[in-house]
């Protein structure tokens, strides 16, 4: 046997193994004698690294009339293409979606709109990936903005809770 038969049979062997195992799609397998390693798709948008995100306005224990709408803000590290969403969690430790989500500018500063009802305890600013951003805003185009259980909540695919500030409304 010559040693480009070899080669090709050692080739033949390897690109069998990657199609049986799909390991291609995690090894980049390649049948070129070069190993060049395959080009991707683009990533979708990692989880933020050390994120800083912070509610400035309102300041803790501001107190609001219920159901007035309230603009919101604060600072951040997060690329634009980040998804945060406001949670505005009760007495009971329901939370109910706010809408639109976070509006995250290139200038580190961020914005949206609330509007707190009668028991609400905190505004909470949760990250999450395009996943669970999905499920969020199907909860949204079907108007479902009643309460949504914690642990919902909490398992939205990329959870993680930001920062969140205690307020007053009728009722806390």
């Amino acid at each position: 046997m010559t040693s480009r038969s070899i080669k090709s049979n050692i080739q033949a062997s390897f690109l069998a193994l990657c199609i049986s195992s799909a390991a291609w799609l995690t090894v980049g397998c390649t049948t070129s004698s070069s190993a060049t390693p395959p080009t991707s798709a683009p990533s979708p948008v990692s989880a933020p690294v050390n994120p800083q995100f912070k509610i400035l306005s309102p300041k803790p224990n501001t107190a609001f009339d219920v159901n007035t709408t309230t603009t919101i803000s604060g600072t951040h590290n997060l690329s634009p293409k980040n998804k945060v969403w406001i949670f505005l969690t009760d007495t009971f430790g329901g939370y109910y979606v706010q809408n639109p989500r976070a509006t995250i500018l290139d200038d580190g500063t961020w914005e949206t709109a609330i509007r707190p009802g009668q028991g609400i305890i905190y505004i909470i600013a949760i990250y999450v990936n395009s996943e669970g951003d999905k499920v969020i805003q199907g909860w949204v185009d079907n108007g479902q903005f009643g309460k949504i259980e914690a642990e919902k909540v909490q398992a939205l695919p990329g959870y993680l809770e930001l920062d969140r500030v205690r307020i007053k409304t009728p009722g806390s």
